[in-house]
């Protein structure tokens, strides 16, 4: 199953297993493991994308990271606190794939961001954390 959220800026497309209907809870990386983003426009911010961990799981990295056009900076934090191996990447056409070496271990009610920064005349920026 793939859900898409849509907004003006972001759109976040998660691939997971359909299971039956829970209560809601804090928004986490789903079942499969594998979280999709996806900027139009990226603008320099602090991006939450997991306000507080329903359960505890480990970032592996990132594949796929790339902008259309442009450049900027990516950091994957956890409690502020950047993820080795996925702090200040420098985003370009290039497709990367980029691997956590440590700090990347989540438990539950942590919080996990995105930051991007530096942009200069980026557009389209996609990757998938896993």
């Amino acid at each position: 199953m793939t859900e898409v959220v849509p907004s003006p800026t972001i759109r976040v497309v998660t691939a997971s297993k359909q299971g039956p209907a829970g209560p809601p809870g804090a928004v986490g990386p789903s079942p499969a493991g594998k979280s999709g983003v996806f900027i139009k426009t990226p603008e320099a911010e602090t991006i939450p994308v997991c306000a507080s961990s329903a359960d505890a799981f480990t970032i592996r990295g990132i594949r796929g990271l790339r902008v259309e056009s442009g450049s900027l900076t990516l950091s994957v934090r956890i409690n502020n606190v950047p993820v080795t191996g996925l702090s200040d990447l420098l985003v370009t056409t290039t497709p990367q794939d980029p691997v956590a070496t440590a700090a990347n271990a989540v438990v539950e009610g942590d919080r996990v961001t995105l930051v991007i920064a530096a942009v200069s005349e980026a557009s389209r920026l996609e990757f998938t954390v896993y």
